[in-house]
């Protein structure tokens, strides 16, 4: 272990050690560092410890708007009352699992890449992602048989055909 400097702290455990050498002062180097640690954190603009989510009462009203990393993570869309009634494909949600004709998941047609969900009637992509066309459509998304979605490899939809994508806008939702 690397040695520090003595603080002041160890200059007055060491004037304790010298008049009184039968006094055990190890507590007071732990409270004495605590103390001063204390004060330097009191020091600091409590705006800072809103950022780490450590309320205090002025940024109770600060923390209490952050979003949780639960939510960060997840990335769906909540409800005014913080609940997601059911994934049905929106930009920003996890795709649901649907099970398809074929008896494979919606969930089964993602890959390490981009890939484009298409209704029957859904115009081409063309050949820069991947795209799986669905015989029954996309109901379950609420899109109807021209309909599209394009999901990220993390399975989370990026774009929806009702919401802008198009063939030529595919482009700009890609990495």
């Amino acid at each position: 272990m690397p040695r520090r400097e003595p603080d002041a702290v160890d200059r007055i455990t060491g004037q304790w050690n010298k008049v009184r050498p039968d006094v055990d002062v190890s507590p007071i180097q732990v409270i004495g560092r605590v103390s001063r640690l204390s004060r330097l954190l009191d020091r600091r603009p409590p705006a800072n410890f809103a950022r780490y989510g450590i309320e205090t009462p002025s940024n109770a009203a600060d923390v209490a708007h952050q979003v949780d990393t639960g939510s960060i993570m997840t990335r769906y869309n909540y409800t005014d009352d913080g609940y997601v009634d059911a994934l049905t494909g929106h930009v920003g949600t996890r795709l649901p699992h649907v099970e398809l004709p074929d008896g494979r998941s919606t969930l089964d047609l993602c890959g390490p890449e981009y890939v484009v969900l298409a209704g029957p009637d859904a115009p081409d992509f063309g050949d820069k992602v991947r795209v799986h066309r669905i015989d029954n459509g996309l109901k379950w998304a609420g899109l109807l048989a021209d309909g599209a979605l394009l999901v990220r490899p993390d399975q989370h939809v990026a774009a929806r055909s009702d919401a802008g994508l198009t063939p030529e806008s595919l482009t700009s939702y890609l990495p």
